[in-house]
């Protein structure tokens, strides 16, 4: 491109006259962009002319624009809420033991999908497994403390030894009765 033609083309991005183009682009050693930034900087570019600033949007948009942002904070956000869970619920697992083997371990994320899905066989089957004497405990940094959920699995599976012997002494009972009819 010749320098008339870069004088022409900065005349039409910025809408200055020749020689302000002319003289911007010999101050720039002819290079267009240099010459917009300081006709821009001298004030000679008009309002509909090209710019280089960023320009700023109208009041609504402005707030659309504020409001998509914050929509995205809060997804993104909310993403990392989710890996942290998940990533605690992979590291967390829970034990299933019989007579102190473990005889099986989850990861707590498995688990609790297992128990979202299909809750109607999981738990049943939970309860069931207190009855033949299985016991389950949480391991792991976050879940593996001696604290609270782990005292609960204690407490249901004392609970369920405590039917289980009682329903063994009542049909004790009832045999013997039996027994002592004939």
């Amino acid at each position: 491109m010749d320098r008339i033609d870069k004088v022409e083309k900065l005349r039409e991005k910025t809408g200055v006259s020749y020689e302000d183009a002319k003289a911007a682009l010999e101050k720039s050693e002819w290079d267009l962009l240099d010459a917009i930034v300081l006709l821009e900087k001298e004030g000679k570019v008009t309002e509909a002319a090209y710019s280089t600033k960023q320009e700023e949007a109208p009041k609504g948009e402005r707030e659309s624009q504020a409001e998509e942002s914050s929509h995205n904070d809060g997804f993104e956000r909310f993403m990392k809420f989710c890996g942290r869970v998940i990533h605690k619920g992979n590291t967390n697992h829970l034990h299933v033991m019989q007579r102190g083997e473990r005889k099986m371990s989850l990861p707590v994320t498995v688990f609790v999908l297992l128990l979202v899905i299909f809750p109607y066989i999981t738990i049943p089957l939970l309860i069931i497994g207190l009855f033949f004497g299985f016991h389950y405990k949480f391991v792991g940094a976050d879940l593996g403390k001696e604290g609270g959920l782990n005292k609960a699995m204690d407490k249901a599976s004392k609970a369920a030894e405590a039917v289980k012997e009682e329903f063994k002494e009542e049909s004790k009972k009832e045999t013997e009765d039996e027994n002592k009819d004939e």
